[in-house]
C-alpha cells in the first residue's frame, strides 16, 4: 500500500467492521481510487451524479490537453476501482428531498442530497468521503457524517509515491526476457545512430568531382559493335572502371575480351574455352582470378609494361546484346589504351581492337552514379 494511501486508511480505520457505508465523491473517487481495492468488505455506496460525471470525463479525444488526459484516466481508474470493490450505484433522489435539506440541483449538492436520501430511508450510519472543503462544509451542515482529510497533505504524499515508484522501476532488476527485450532495443539505436553518422559523414565528406573517359565505340565489322558506355575514375581508390556494352548481330556467338596469349593457355576452340573456365570455377573459390585478366591496358611512363585488367572471357550468343563491367587497377588520367579482341565462334575468327582515349573532363560523382543507375 502507497504511504498516501495509508495515511487514508489510518483515518478510516477507527470506522472499518462498525458497519458504516461509505460514500465517495467524483474528487475522493478520482484521487484515491487504490484505497477502495483495500475495503472490499466494506459496504461502498456511488451517486448516480458521480457514475455519470466519471463516465463523462473517461472520454477523450487525441487533441486533449495533459490535463484532459490526466483526468481521463483518473476517472477510469475511479470506474475500475467501483467494479474491483463491488460498490453499489444508488439512484438520484426525488425533487422532495432537495426542498427539505434546502439544497440546489448542482452537482455537489445532488451528490449530498443523494447519500442524505439513502440514509433517511435505510437508516444506516453513512460516511461522506470527500477532499473537497466546500463539499466536506455543505455535507456537515446538512447532518452527514465526513471524515476530514487534507487533500493537500495527500497529493503531496501521493507526489513522492510516485518519484519512489519511477526510480524503483528504473533500478530494479530486469527479469531475463526483459533483460533481452531493453538489450536489443539498445542496439538497434545504436545501429540506426551508426546509419546517421555514416549518412551524415557520407552528405559532408563525400568525393564531389571525379575523372571521365570520352572514347569512340569500336565497329570490328558490321556487325559486331563494343560501345564503351562509361569510364570513370573511382574517387575512393586507385581504380578505374569501364561500363561497356556489346552488341553481336551475326549468327555465330563471339567471345569478347578473349587474349589467347595469357597464361591459360586457352584452346581456341569455343567449347575447350567453356570447358576449361568450368573447371577453373570448381578448383577454386576465387575463380575470376584464373580465368579473367584478358585485357592488356598501357599507361603513360609505363609503355613497356602490361597492366592486365579485370575483366572475362564474355560469350555473346548471336543476335543479342550483352552489358558489363571492367576493373582497372590504376588512374585514368595516365591510360593511353586497352587492347583486347574478339573470337568469332563459326570462323574461328580472332579480331583484335583497341579502346582509345578521346578526351578526359570532370563531372561530379553524383551524375556519375546517376548514369551507372541508369545503364
Amino acid at each position: 500500500m502507497l504511504s498516501s494511501t495509508k495515511a487514508i486508511y489510518k483515518q478510516l480505520k477507527p470506522y472499518l467492521k462498525k458497519g458504516y457505508t461509505f460514500c465517495p465523491d467524483t474528487n475522493f473517487l478520482m484521487n484515491a481510487p487504490d484505497l477502495f481495492e483495500h475495503l472490499d468488505k466494506e459496504t461502498i455506496l456511488v451517486s448516480k451524479q458521480v457514475f455519470n460525471e466519471l463516465d463523462n470525463l473517461k472520454k477523450t479525444s487525441d487533441n486533449a490537453s495533459p490535463d484532459q488526459k490526466r483526468r481521463s484516466f483518473e476517472a477510469r481508474e475511479g470506474l475500475r476501482v467501483m467494479d474491483v470493490s463491488n460498490s453499489k450505484i444508488i439512484d438520484l433522489p426525488p425533487a422532495a428531498t432537495y426542498e427539505t435539506y434546502h439544497l440546489s440541483s448542482s452537482p455537489d449538492e445532488k451528490i449530498i442530497a443523494n447519500y442524505l436520501h439513502y440514509r433517511d430511508q435505510t437508516g444506516e450510519n453513512v460516511i461522506f468521503l470527500t477532499f473537497d472543503r466546500g463539499a466536506k462544509l455543505l455535507a456537515k451542515s446538512k447532518g452527514l457524517n465526513v471524515i476530514d482529510f487534507d487533500l493537500e497533505a495527500f497529493q503531496n504524499k501521493r507526489r513522492a509515491d510516485q518519484k519512489q515508484m519511477n526510480h524503483k522501476r528504473k533500478t530494479q532488476k530486469l527479469s531475463g526476457p526483459r533483460r533481452v527485450i531493453r538489450f536489443i532495443n539498445n542496439v538497434i539505436k545504436i545501429g540506426i545512430g551508426i546509419i546517421v553518422l555514416f549518412i551524415i559523414l557520407g552528405f559532408f565528406f563525400s568525393p564531389t568531382k571525379t575523372s571521365v573517359a570520352e572514347v569512340d565505340s569500336v565497329t570490328l565489322n558490321e556487325e559486331i559493335t563494343i560501345t564503351p558506355q562509361l569510364i570513370y575514375q573511382s574517387p575512393l581508390d586507385d581504380k578505374f572502371y569501364i561500363h561497356y556494352e556489346i552488341m553481336n548481330r551475326q549468327a555465330s556467338s563471339i567471345y569478347a575480351f578473349y587474349n589467347p596469349d595469357r597464361p591459360l593457355e586457352l584452346d581456341t576452340k569455343p567449347v575447350e574455352i567453356g570447358q576449361r573456365i568450368k573447371q577453373m570455377r570448381k578448383q577454386t573459390q576465387y575463380s575470376n582470378q584464373l580465368f579473367l585478366d584478358q585485357i592488356y591496358v598501357k599507361f603513360k611512363g609505363r609503355e613497356d609494361e602490361h597492366v592486365f585488367a579485370t575483366g572475362s572471357v564474355e560469350k555473346v550468343p548471336p543476335k543479342q546484346r550483352h552489358k558489363g563491367v571492367i576493373e582497372v587497377e590504376g588512374k585514368l588520367d595516365d591510360l593511353i589504351e586497352l587492347q583486347t579482341s574478339v573470337f568469332i565462334v563459326d570462323t574461328e575468327e580472332r579480331i583484335p581492337y583497341t579502346i582509345k582515349i578521346k578526351e578526359l573532363k570532370e563531372m561530379k560523382y553524383s551524375d556519375v552514379k546517376k548514369i551507372k543507375k541508369e545503364l
